[in-house]
């Protein structure tokens, strides 16, 4: 039995020859010779002693490597963009602001401050009712802003807000119309025109932030730190005590951090008690270098988590005219439990 091969010889022209044990018929040429060709065809005989081609192999499949799947954990994450930040010297490195000027106004970021390479420019420095400082809210898009009601005491349309850009430029905008967040002490302003890019909106967290936190993990044990401004604009540190229900979203419950958890002693330095005043302040998680909006002070110890209330607050924007949406923060990084 024998197979037959096309091959070129040295004039370039095409020939056929037929290999028998390893020799070529008629010029005995090793058949290896042959099968040296770069364009060399064989032909097997088939049962019925006709030829067919060789059907030509497949290029082998390259092996499908599967993405690697997270291994960071978040908290362990807030925990370390916290406690590798503090110093040992919070009266000088607590305020956000080196100038703070409300009258003339003028307004420099301090780069003594502990968080000083974190962009704090979503937080509102001043508004015109009340006592300067007081009342202020969170830019969460460039038209709409975020801050606390109680009843009788939330801004009026007509107010202005006061925010300074990463340049430190400052933008003074009107409130224009504002409304309730479902039945929360929440409320979100309507501003007269959009912020520039030199302002920041707060981005906020995921509605399935819980899913990043270890079913163990214990706020009461371990102290999640989140950082708070207040009415001074002082960067100030408290502890995730707890999250507990309402009637629509979840509370996220605070207190001061405990000498007895991981780095409470040096995070008690940094912390101080909400005051009178404070309400509407922001309470924010620090995630990958950025503040993350978790909550606006309602109370002295608690407010309604923000991220389970982003239909509440994506319906009340689209009620106020906002085409902006909100801006969630990306966890993907970070594995789920």
């Amino acid at each position: 039995m024998s197979i037959t091969c096309q091959y070129v010889d040295a004039d370039g022209d095409s020939q056929f020859t037929e290999i028998y044990a390893g020799l070529t018929k008629g010029a005995m040429v090793p058949a290896v010779t042959i099968c040296q060709q770069p364009k060399l065809l064989v032909i097997i005989p088939t049962y019925r002693n006709e030829s067919q081609p060789i059907p030509p192999v497949a290029a082998p499949v390259p092996d499908i490597i599967p993405e690697p799947e997270p291994v960071l954990d978040l908290l362990s994450h807030m925990h370390s963009q916290v406690d590798d930040r503090l110093g040992l010297d919070p009266e000088a490195e607590k305020p956000l602001w080196s100038v703070l000027d409300n009258n003339t106004p003028n307004y420099v970021r301090s780069p003594e401050c502990w968080l000083d390479d974190v962009n704090f420019t979503s937080h509102c420095v001043w508004q015109s009712r009340g006592v300067p400082g007081q009342r202020c809210a969170t830019a969460i898009t460039p038209d709409i802003f975020m801050a606390n009601l109680h009843s009788d005491w939330w801004n009026e349309v007509g107010d202005t807000f006061r925010f300074v850009g990463s340049d430190g430029s400052i933008h003074t905008r009107t409130m224009t119309a504002r409304l309730q967040v479902a039945n929360t002490d929440l409320y979100l302003g309507r501003l007269d025109s959009d912020l520039p890019s030199s302002v920041t909106p707060a981005k906020v967290l995921p509605a399935n932030f819980e899913n990043y936190t270890e079913p163990e993990y214990t706020y009461e044990y371990y102290g999640a730190p989140m950082v708070s401004l207040d009415q001074e604009d002082h960067v100030t540190v408290r502890n995730i005590f707890r999250f507990n229900g309402n009637v629509t979203g979840l509370n996220v419950w605070w207190n001061a951090p405990s000498i007895s958890q991981t780095n409470g002693a040096q995070r008690l330095l940094y912390y101080e008690e909400t005051i009178g005043g404070d309400s509407s302040d922001p309470q924010f998680m620090i995630i990958n270098n950025e503040a993350i909006l978790m909550a606006t002070i309602h109370g002295t110890s608690w407010a309604p988590a923000v991220h389970t209330l982003l239909t509440e607050i994506s319906a009340a924007m689209v009620s106020l005219g906002s085409t902006h949406i909100l801006t969630v923060v990306d966890l993907s990084e970070f594995k789920t439990y």
